[in-house]
Order: C-alpha cells, then sequence, then structure tokens
C-alpha cells in the first residue's frame, strides 16, 4: 500500500551509535548551562546517565512533554533543554520532541519522543531490534567518535549547535539545540491510544510479537471525534437548517454514525460530498484524512465505526486471538473493510490519505478551500488549526448521531463531562506499554518508565489536554464510565477504576 503524507523509510538508518563515544574522554561541566553557549557545550559535552526512549501515539505528545517536566526532570536542578532532532527522517519531519535535563538525584537524563506513524510504530518496537523499523532511528546527545560528523582537526565531540529560534524550546526551556547526531535505539516504552492486540496493523519485523509478552497499563478514557473543514462545515449547517457561521453548540451539525462508517469503508456507499451532507447539488472532491495504519487513532475509528479488531465477541477462538496477536492489517475478525489511498482510483470523488501524524490531519480539516474530513482527539478543544499553522482555517468537530464532543448537553463548552458519564459515544482507554523481561533488566531504566507511566495516570498533572478522563478517583477528572476491563471491544459501562482496568 502506497501511503500518502508517510515517512515510512526503507532506507537504511544511520550509521552512528549510542555506543559511539570518545576513545579519549571529553571533559562534562560542572555548571548547569546558563546561557545558549554553555548550553551547547553541555549538550555535545555530556553523556547521558539515561535516556528514557518512547515511542507511540502523536495524539498524547502533549501530554508527554508535561508530564517529562512534572515526573522525571528535576526542573529545580536544572531546567531541561529542548532538542530538535535535525538528523533522523522522523526528525525533519518534525515528528521527534526531546530534551536533555536533570533527575532528582542529579542524573543526567535524556528523553525522547518520537511519535511519527503513532502507536503501533512505537509498540512495534518493543518487539522487533531497532534496525527493523524506522522510527528507531532517533537524535542523541554527548560525544561521538564518528569522523565523519566531525571536521578535520576538530575535538571529538557531539554535532549540536544553538537553534535558530533558541528560547521558543516547547519545553518552556530558555535554551533550544539543533542536533544532526541520530541513531537506531531500543523503544523503552509506547504510548498507545488502544491496547496492542486492538492496533489495525504493526511493522512486519514486529507482526510476530504477542501480546502476552507486554506489560500494557491502562492510562485513562481519551475521546475522539470527527472534524471537518470550514466549507464542509458551512455545508453541513446548510443541509441541517442551521446557521451558517454560528458555532455554538445549537448549530454545531451532525454526522451520523451509519454514514461515516459507509464512507470510510468498501461497503458503503458514500463517497463523495454530496453523499455524505445529502445535497446532491454539491460537487468537488471530499477529502478524506484518514490516519495510516499504524496509528491508535485508525485503530481507534476503525473499531468505533467499522467494528475492527472486534467482531465475533462472545466467541471463544476470537477472544484468544484479541488476547494474544497484535494487529495485523486486514485482520478485521468480521469488521467492515476499510478504503485507504490504494483505492483511490474506485471513488473518483473520494481524495484519500494515509497521514503519519495527527498534524497532516489538522492541515486537510484546516483548508478553507477543500471539503474535507477526518478523525482526531478531542484534546485540543472544538477546533483544529495545523502546528505550525497554514493558513487561516480552522476545522471543527461535529456531532456524532447529535451528540456533540466538545460541547455538554446544556451546551457548555468542554469535553470532560460527556466523556467521563459515558453520554459521548466514541471514546477508548489508552496504554503505556513496555516489554516486560526488557523493562526488568535495568533498574534506573524501569524506574524512568515507572514514573513516566504513574504521570499519565494522575490527574494533577498541569498541561494535559481535557479530552481525557482519569481512572484515578479524582472528583472533577475522573471517569465514572469508560471501556469495561480497559478493552476498547467492550461497550462502555459506569463502574469505577477497578472496573475500566485502571
Amino acid at each position: 500500500m502506497k501511503l500518502h503524507h508517510s515517512l515510512i523509510a526503507g532506507a537504511c538508518l544511520a550509521a552512528c551509535s549510542l555506543s559511539s563515544f570518545a576513545a579519549t574522554a571529553i571533559a562534562c561541566p560542572a555548571a548547569t548551562p546558563t546561557d545558549s553557549a554553555t548550553a551547547v557545550t553541555w549538550v555535545n559535552s555530556c553523556a547521558p546517565t539515561q535516556t528514557l526512549f518512547i515511542g507511540g501515539a502523536s495524539t498524547l505528545k502533549g501530554n508527554a512533554l508535561a508530564i517529562l517536566n512534572a515526573r522525571v526532570f528535576d526542573t529545580t536542578k536544572m531546567i531541561p533543554i529542548t532538542i530538535k532532532d535535525k538528523g533522523s527522517v522522523s526528525g525533519l519531519a518534525g515528528n521527534v520532541v526531546a530534551a536533555y535535563g536533570m533527575n532528582t538525584a542529579g542524573d543526567r537524563i535524556f528523553a525522547v519522543y518520537n511519535y511519527n506513524n503513532g502507536s503501533a510504530a512505537g509498540v512495534s518496537q518493543l518487539f522487533a531490534k531497532p534496525s527493523a523499523v524506522p522510527e528507531a532511528d532517533v537524535v542523541f546527545v554527548g560525544p561521538s567518535k564518528k569522523a565523519d560528523r566531525l571536521a578535520p582537526g576538530t575535538a571529538v565531540i557531539g554535532n549540536c549547535v544553538a537553534s535558530a529560534t533558541a528560547g521558543a524550546g516547547t519545553l518552556a526551556s530558555p535554551f533550544s539545540i539543533d542536533c544532526t547526531t541520530h541513531a537506531a535505539q531500543q523503544a523503552d516504552i509506547a504510548i498507545s491510544d488502544v491496547r496492542a492486540q486492538e492496533l489495525y496493523a504493526v511493522y512486519a519485523a514486529a507482526a510476530k510479537g504477542k501480546a502476552k509478552d507486554l506489560t500494557q497499563t491502562p492510562l485513562f478514557s481519551q475521546s475522539f471525534g470527527i472534524a471537518v473543514s470550514p466549507t464542509l462545515y458551512a455545508a453541513l449547517q446548510t443541509a441541517q437548517g442551521l446557521t451558517v457561521g454560528d458555532f455554538t453548540a445549537a448549530h454545531q451539525p451532525s454526522i451520523s454514525s451509519a454514514k461515516y462508517a459507509s464512507l470510510i469503508s468498501k461497503a458503503g456507499t458514500v463517497k463523495s460530498v454530496a453523499d455524505l451532507v445529502g445535497n446532491p447539488a454539491l460537487t468537488g472532491t471530499l477529502t478524506l484524512a484518514r490516519r495510516d495504519d499504524l496509528s491508535g487513532t485508525q485503530a481507534s475509528s476503525n473499531i468505533f465505526f467499522a467494528n475492527g479488531q472486534c467482531a465475533g465477541n462472545g466467541n471463544a477462538l476470537v477472544a484468544k486471538s484479541l488476547d494474544e496477536k497484535v494487529g495485523k492489517a486486514g485482520g478485521l475478525l468480521g469488521g467492515l473493510s476499510i478504503i485507504s489511498s490504494a483505492d483511490a482510483a474506485s471513488y473518483p470523488n473520494l481524495e484519500i490519505l494515509n497521514a503519519s501524524v495527527s498534524n497532516d490531519v489538522k492541515i486537510a480539516v484546516s483548508d478553507t478551500t477543500k471539503y474535507a474530513i477526518g478523525v482526531l482527539n478531542v484534546g485540543s478543544g472544538g477546533t483544529q488549526v495545523a502546528s505550525p499553522a497554514v493558513g487561516a482555517g480552522v476545522g471543527r468537530f461535529v456531532k456524532i448521531d447529535g451528540i456533540s464532543p466538545n460541547f455538554s448537553a446544556a451546551g457548555v463548552a468542554g469535553s470532560l463531562n460527556q466523556l467521563r458519564d459515558g453520554s459521548y459515544p466514541f471514546a477508548v482507554t489508552s496504554y503505556a506499554l513496555v516489554n516486560t523481561k526488557a523493562n526488568a533488566k535495568v533498574a534506573a531504566k524501569k524506574a524512568l518508565t515507572d514514573a513516566l507511566i504513574l504521570g499519565f495516570k494522575d490527574s494533577t498533572v498541569a498541561g494535559i489536554p481535557s479530552g481525557i478522563a482519569y481512572f484515578d478517583g479524582s472528583a472533577t477528572k475522573g471517569a465514572t464510565a469508560a471501556r469495561a476491563g480497559g478493552n476498547n471491544c467492550s461497550p462502555i459501562i459506569t463502574g469505577t477504576a477497578a472496573t475500566f482496568g485502571g
């Protein structure tokens, strides 16, 4: 399958290695950085005491950054330095975030989150060798002895320089450093929108992996929604007798789950903007901005709209396969077959994207000239703007079967209450995953992954988007309804954290 907007690369990964430190020791400054120049020296000269490599969901990268500051780094010892990956394929696409700081013990901690291709790219790395998964290639810091990274006669140190946008780091760091050194390394933890066995696909190198080899920790309930472009939003408002340009709850249009299922499946007959809106006078191409097969967002969409990975509940054979196997594209277990860009010729009025990250979908639904539609998580609010912004367009969520993802039943803006009480149906339980045996081998590494998991489960961590209901018993942010047992193939029921697998 050809993946548009995807960065699945077949090229060889970087030749440099994390183990390639200088034969002659490079002195690491005792003092923490005080300006951009000393920050560059520190990043180039100081080898990390521990690295924390995270792979997975692009929807949750903002959560990871907030949690790193809250639970992994000790900002009283050193404000983490934002590291920009300017060498790897994923980094050059802008799909890697990284920071270098210290923990409470004074250890140097380098944390990297690669969210290219989403949840399954992260989970795949827990099974496969780094050389087999493109997303395993990410930035690293500290000394390197690779001659091809250095000008003749220069010191054998890392190859990082002050960013042109220094001071604009994503972790509110006063220093932002560009690094071109990168290497393939094993992921320590994956963050996934759904369980491993609920993913639609994994990399072929990980296809033999078993869910039983992983420790999967339910984190919270997360809501997703259908977002549409301004042009499509207006067309839906017109067709439904609503006021065009009125963005209040009363004039938010709705799309039925049956119509969206018909749009995304090969069995459905909705394959144009006229079909979707119900207005035969509408012409032009409809852009279906779906995610690629490795995406947890796509898996969530498949599960909710097409019964993907879930058909045959109660069947002992199917239940066993769900317990054991990780995703394989097309393995829908009785659900509807999903269309992709490979099917574009069959649908002349439909443009089909296979986006590698959620921002690609935001770009599509922010376009003011196109009819575009796609699924996104609701955490960023009722509007969707591409980051960095593309034009002045704003994509907006619509109701599903008359229920809004970002307005309460009373018409109040916000996504939490209807997620908490289960009245909004498009929600999944999201997970942190580690390879059980590998995670137990190094106590210091396990301490980092444990801290990250606890941070993801903690409703008190500041800076987390709103489309999340926690399992920690919070009176204001806790879920009172969610998927039974953390199984996204089960219905939403009311209960306690134990009921939801938390």
